[in-house]
Formats: C-alpha cells, sequence, structure tokens
C-alpha cells in the first residue's frame, strides 16, 4: 500500500466475464473449424470413392456454381434446405 492506494492483482467481476467471453468465442470457433476439417475430409473420402459432386441425399448431381462456392457440400440446394428444416 502507497499513499492509501492498494492495487489488487486479482481480476474483478469485469475480468472474470471478459475472459468467459474470450473462453466462450474461442471454443465456438474452434468448434466451427473443426466441422469445416471433418466436412473437407468427408469431401475427399466421396472424391476418391467417385461421389464428389453428387447430393448424399437424393443422388442428383450438385451444380458446379454451388461446388465452386461450398466445394465441401453434401447437398444439393434443395436438400440442404429440407435437412435444415428438419433441425
Amino acid at each position: 500500500m502507497r499513499d492509501g492506494i492498494r492495487v489488487s492483482l486479482e481480476p474483478d467481476q469485469l475480468d472474470n466475464t471478459t475472459l468467459a467471453v474470450e473462453r466462450d468465442i474461442a471454443s465456438a470457433d474452434i468448434e466451427r473449424r473443426s466441422t469445416l476439417v471433418r466436412e473437407i475430409a468427408d469431401a475427399l473420402m466421396r472424391l476418391d470413392a467417385g461421389e464428389y459432386g453428387m447430393c448424399v441425399a437424393c443422388g442428383s448431381e450438385i451444380p458446379a456454381v454451388r461446388m465452386h462456392w461450398v466445394p465441401w457440400t453434401r447437398y444439393c440446394v434443395r436438400c440442404q434446405k429440407a435437412n435444415e428444416s428438419e433441425r
């Protein structure tokens, strides 16, 4: 203590909240990246099996423009929408 001022090295509630938010953001980022890696690995297996570019739900060919923007996609747009609405 110096001249009536005490310095605390303990984290306060704001510090704890900030750290918790940063941990949550990092955890969500790790989960998102992990999911993307699994989706890419799955796409590579479909490529090896000669099934790349085919919808795994209906078997139709996925349009090239969709494959260009989401090359790891498993579904055509119609089946993707149906899959998302089921969740």
